[in-house]
């Protein structure tokens, strides 16, 4: 209630409370700040939360006991940072009695614990959690029950807060969310009323960081079934920024990821970043190169090889033995000349012999040649889109099916349910072996898909392994920007010419010594969000 005599009830209340608690003075918000809107005024409001850090207690001032009015005060968003930085693990709560008459007014003060309020005055509306969700973890932990990292710390402050922001879209700018989250962190940044969602929580972690937020989040892989494409004027779109408490569909939270590139800036278009040292693969789509591949060599190889290689050489070495020395046999009388000829006929003949034998076995020779365990690839990614069955995507690249393909396992979604159950070995979906002679298996996985998105098989010459992921356009490079779980994390990106930016399409995981092959690059334009 803004009327003056609201007002004057507020400041009974204030002053009741002050006098339970022992003290000599109160601080109002609105008596302590500056009464018209600018600079003074988002200064005062921004410093609120050093106020709080300072006081001895916090007590909340209600029309009445009724628990809606606290659920309503606990859904705004910029009472959430104050609360959690109230001094001891408790909210006091003050609201005038109604059985008193208004010349002698009593006031009722109550207090619950932060952890208690979760269950009955805080909810976040947007998480799965039964439990409150990232504010029941922040208020256990600003409760001194439960100690956060600060990683930990600054992601469940955004989902809790983004809850707030979407329940109450209309009432906010849309960087408050950033605005309100500065209460609980070291250094702030100034307002900028240009600013996005995305940006400002960027500036705002960048000036903050020391544990790379926004490098780990670039390689989280969100569902994109959580995305939404468009939004309307009630419901804003969404940053990613919004899902970091959550883990990704590797099963993978912000923490576990260890960045491999630098955040350097902002850029001025929406969810847009600068990375820097990062390193990136070309992703070919034009057709399968030719393969430069090293094979284990032993004795049996060995052999194949002068199989191969001296079986013409008998034969040459019989034609020139009968050009040479034919026609002097040829003049030769009696029993000696008929010897010498019977000699070398005998001769070329074993010649031609072995030489015959050796062209026989030729072709074993020249699969145990070229065949075998493959020791070394050129690395190269090669995509294409649709899937394909090994058996019919490896005598494509190598001229027959030796088993040399396999997929990496738990490189995607789509594999990661696909594995050996002793060995660290992929397997092939069953409805990619399949998918030639039965659709149904590949139609009910489309239409699973998120809407606009299309099936791509990943192809990694060098580590001569498959991976099968969906996207809305086919990704031009792969940036790896991370590793996790033994594996690196590569961001797949697709290239628009008209503003020079790479978009994020999907993430996929790596073999560790796909690392090597790749080039650094400097100052890439990122963008974390669709076309």
């Amino acid at each position: 209630d803004n009327s003056a005599s609201g007002r004057r009830l507020i400041e009974k209340m204030a002053a009741f409370a002050t006098l339970q608690a022992g003290k000599t003075a109160y601080w109002l918000d609105y008596r302590c700040r500056a009464p018209e809107k600018g600079p003074l005024l988002d200064a005062d409001v921004y410093r609120m939360c050093d106020v709080i850090r300072g006081c001895y207690q916090v007590v909340v001032m209600l029309k009445s006991t009724d628990n809606k009015l606290k659920q309503e005060w606990g859904s705004r968003m910029w009472t959430l940072p104050e609360a959690l930085l109230a001094p001891g693990d408790r909210i006091y709560f003050c609201s005038p009695n109604p059985d008193t008459d208004l010349d002698m007014q009593s006031f009722n003060l109550t207090s619950l614990l932060k952890v208690e309020m979760t269950g009955t005055v805080w909810d976040d509306h947007l998480s799965a959690e039964e439990d409150g969700g990232p504010t029941r973890l922040l208020a256990e932990h600003f409760s001194g029950l439960l100690t956060l990292t600060r990683l930990e710390i600054l992601s469940n402050a955004i989902a809790a807060l983004s809850s707030r922001f979407q329940n109450n879209y209309s009432a906010f700018a849309k960087a408050d969310v950033a605005y309100a989250l500065m209460g609980l962190l070291h250094y702030r940044i100034s307002k900028d009323p240009d600013d996005t969602l995305f940006q400002a929580i960027a500036r705002l972690s960048l000036s903050n960081d020391s544990d790379r937020l926004i490098e780990r989040m670039v390689c989280l892989f969100p569902d994109p079934h959580l995305q939404p494409q468009l939004h309307s004027q009630s419901q804003p779109k969404r940053s990613p920024f919004e899902l970091l408490a959550n883990p990704d569909l590797y099963h993978t939270h912000l923490w576990d990821i260890d960045p491999l590139c630098q955040i350097v800036g902002v850029a001025d278009e929406d969810a847009t970043i600068l990375l820097d040292n990062c390193k990136a693969l070309h992703i070919r789509w034009k057709d399968f190169p030719r393969m430069n591949v090293v094979r284990h060599y032993g004795f049996k190889k060995l052999f194949a090889e002068l199989f191969v290689r001296s079986g013409a050489w008998w034969f040459l070495f019989g034609i020139n033995l009968t050009i040479t020395y034919a026609p002097f046999f040829a003049f030769s009388d009696g029993l000696k000349g008929e010897t010498l000829i019977l000699a070398l006929e005998l001769l070329v003949a074993g010649f031609f012999a072995v030489g015959l034998c050796l062209s026989l076995v030729g072709p074993f020779s020249v699969r145990r040649l070229y065949g075998g365990q493959v020791l070394q690839s050129a690395p190269c990614l090669v995509g294409f889109e649709g899937v394909m069955p090994l058996r019919e995507l490896e005598p494509i690249i190598f001229g027959n099916n030796n088993g040399r393909l396999s997929y990496a396992p738990s490189a995607t979604p789509f594999s990661y349910h696909y594995r050996d159950a002793r060995e660290r070995v992929g397997l092939e979906p069953s409805w990619i072996e399949s998918s030639l002679t039965d659709q149904e298996g590949l139609k009910d996985v489309l239409g699973k898909l998120p809407r606009g998105h299309h099936l791509f098989t990943l192809v990694d010459t060098g580590s001569l392994s498959v991976c099968v992921f969906s996207a809305e356009r086919p990704p031009t490079v792969a940036l790896l920007c991370g590793r996790e779980g033994g594996m690196l994390r590569a961001v797949l990106c697709s290239w628009r010419f008209g503003n020079d930016c790479l978009y994020k399409e999907t993430v996929v995981r790596m073999q560790s010594d796909v690392y090597e092959s790749a080039k650094a690059k400097s100052w890439l334009k990122v963008c974390l969000g669709t076309r």
